[in-house]
């Protein structure tokens, strides 16, 4: 019954500061950050929608039957693939 919100984000965000503002403050909501989950994975704003760690997470808020198990958290350094991003997209 009711709706129920997930909010995942970062503590090294580069967009959203601080960090603590991500967080949806309601008893339906779920505040999920990438660093406490996996602390080797440093993604930030600009990384999460590449980010395969992230992208496992949405997955098993929107379908938590299929989710299975976790997913793997592997080493991802602060900033990486920023760049990349910024010139693929032209911005």
């Amino acid at each position: 019954p009711g709706t129920r919100y997930t909010t995942i984000g970062s503590w090294l965000d580069e967009v959203i500061q601080p960090a603590t503002n991500i967080a949806l403050r309601d008893r339906s909501a779920t505040n999920l950050m990438i660093g406490d989950l996996c602390p080797s994975n440093q993604s930030g704003h600009f990384r999460m929608p590449y980010d395969e760690y992230t992208l496992q997470l949405v997955m098993g808020v929107l379908d938590p039957v299929q989710a299975g198990a976790p997913p793997p958290c592997t080493a991802v350094p602060a900033g990486a693939g920023v760049l990349e991003m910024i010139l693929t997209e032209k911005f």
